[in-house]
């Protein structure tokens, strides 16, 4: 239960069985942690490999992937569930930030933490990527009417938030953020860490019933613009970084 409670990002105010009935069969899960997990793994390799090439490197992992998934992962979700075969675009999906259902995400995990720990590459196989790897399920969803007419208002009201989320990126990337805060308008599904971080923005501005809670209808729509904010923390990323180059000053492969 423990290993599950580290592993998905989930408000205690969710049943874990119910969870594992409502949502674990279905695409609503990101693997948070491994496109920056990936952008290391081209870094360490020859010019010229990409981030999404190295995805089907990880994938190569599949089969032994489904063997390392701990039984006790397996025996919260078991309808429906297909832990013995997972397919290589399967791990390629969830490395490129789609949504994926529970046992793909988990065999995603355990093909990274392979790739890892037997890359030839000096300082990959010191770095413990489970640090870095959590489950976040789009299920939370803003329900009243205010922050929900809040976010559906004019773009200066908003444009804060925008910056906020696009962390200074792209134009592009803004006008992605500016469609997921329409989606999370419309009573879009999103994660937790999201549905926290726009939850505090609401009530910094004076949004009163700026709450949300875990949709109650899986029919409910994740915000499809939410991948691009799906990501590690800027520590995380530092940690990571840090334990990068404490591997590669080790000398060992």
């Amino acid at each position: 239960m423990q290993t599950f409670l580290r592993l998905v990002d989930v408000g205690r105010d969710i049943d874990l069985t119910y969870f594992a009935k409502a949502f674990a069969p279905y695409e609503r899960g990101y693997v948070s942690g491994a496109k920056e997990l990936l952008s290391l793994f081209a870094l360490a390799h020859p010019k010229g490999y990409s981030r999404e090439a190295m995805a089907s490197v990880i994938a190569g992992w599949h089969e032994i992937a489904v063997v390392e998934v701990p039984d006790d992962w397996k025996r919260l979700f078991k309808a429906d569930a297909h832990w013995d075969m997972v397919k290589p675009q399967d791990i390629v999906r969830a490395c490129a930030g789609h949504l994926v259902r529970f046992d793909r995400a988990c065999q995603t995990i355990k093909a990274l933490e392979l790739a890892f720990r037997h890359s030839a590459r000096p300082g990959l196989a010191q770095i413990d990527v489970a640090k870095f790897l959590r489950i976040r399920p789009a299920i939370y969803s803003f329900v009243a009417q205010e922050p929900r007419a809040w976010l559906h208002g004019p773009n200066n009201c908003t444009d804060p938030l925008v910056k906020e989320l696009s962390g200074g990126r792209s134009e592009a990337t803004e006008r992605k953020a500016k469609k997921f805060l329409r989606e999370a308008a419309a009573g879009g599904a999103m994660t937790l860490t999201n549905a926290t971080r726009i939850q505090s923005f609401l009530r910094d501005a004076g949004v009163d019933n700026a709450a949300f809670k875990p949709i109650e209808n899986r029919n409910v729509k994740s915000c499809s613009h939410e991948s691009c904010f799906v990501h590690l923390s800027a520590e995380l990323v530092s940690n990571l970084d840090t334990d990068y180059a404490a591997g590669q000053a080790t000398g060992l492969t």
